[in-house]
């Protein structure tokens, strides 16, 4: 993994590292230099941002530059952030991670943990990522992929990686937006899809014995659908079966939408 941080004095990004916590991040897909859906990140990472206080480049030759970093060959999923550097009296620092793209999957298992979501700051992309991190390494010894969490009253949210929806015979459903959400890109787009085709849309609160009896799916940037096949670290507690049609469907339109946000730098 290369780190970079922009110098605006400079105007230009250097080759360095910085510690300290994150204060906001995003990441995206690119696949043999073409970066899939950039804008709907950056559009999140700068909303943040701004809700911060935090100074983002905006012009078109910083992003130019910053998708230049990203090697030209392979698929990368890159990170950028803005980190508070440990030392006082230091300004927020705008860094750029190039990271080699995790393994994409088609399947998910949700360990379900013994108490409600921890997170701090569920709107913000970034504050909450070492303790999601975390979680997720408990997941994976409990032998699941990602941590489903809920609130205190027992309403499913999300992952700590994805938005969760789930599907009622042929209602697309997702978490009430008044809950404690991260506004997923992905979904926002499915939804967009969904509203185009005419499908019925619900968003409600649902805890996990009602959502078990549903087809569920998790979506993100790198993966995009995954089907929730185990919903804790019982191996038999099993969601509704997937509709192959509907997943081939959903997966395709998915991609395609994506191709067309492609850009090169």
């Amino acid at each position: 993994m290369t780190a970079w941080v922009w110098n605006a004095a400079a105007a230009d990004f250097e080759p360095t590292e910085i510690e300290g916590p994150l204060l906001v991040a995003d990441s995206w897909l690119v696949v043999n230099g073409r970066s899939r859906s950039l804008d709907p990140h950056r559009e999140r990472f700068t909303r943040s941002a701004r809700e911060l206080g935090l100074p983002v480049p905006e012009t078109d030759e910083f992003w130019t530059q910053l998708v230049s970093l990203v090697p030209f060959e392979g698929e990368w999923f890159p990170r950028m952030e803005f980190v508070a550097p440990t030392g006082s009296g230091d300004i927020p620092a705008f860094v750029f991670r190039v990271r080699p793209a995790p393994p994409r999957k088609r399947e998910m298992k949700l360990w379900i943990p013994p108490f409600p979501d921890p997170r701090k700051s569920p709107r913000i992309k970034g504050p909450d990522i070492p303790l999601l991190n975390e979680l997720r390494q408990e997941a994976v010894e409990h032998g699941c992929d990602d941590v489903l969490l809920y609130d205190v009253d027992g309403h499913v949210l999300e992952t700590g990686t994805s938005s969760l929806l789930w599907w009622e015979g042929d209602t697309l459903c997702v978490p009430d937006p008044s809950l404690p959400l991260l506004p997923g890109t992905t979904s926002a787009r499915m939804l967009t899809a969904a509203r185009t085709q005419g499908l019925q849309i619900v968003h409600r609160r649902i805890r996990i014995p009602e959502l078990s009896a549903t087809e569920v799916w998790t979506v993100n940037a790198l993966h995009g659908i995954r089907i929730v096949v185990q919903l804790s670290d019982d191996a038999s507690a099993t969601p509704a079966s997937a509709s192959p049609s509907r997943i081939r469907t959903w997966r395709l339109q998915l991609e395609t939408e994506r191709r067309a946000q492609t850009r090169s730098p």
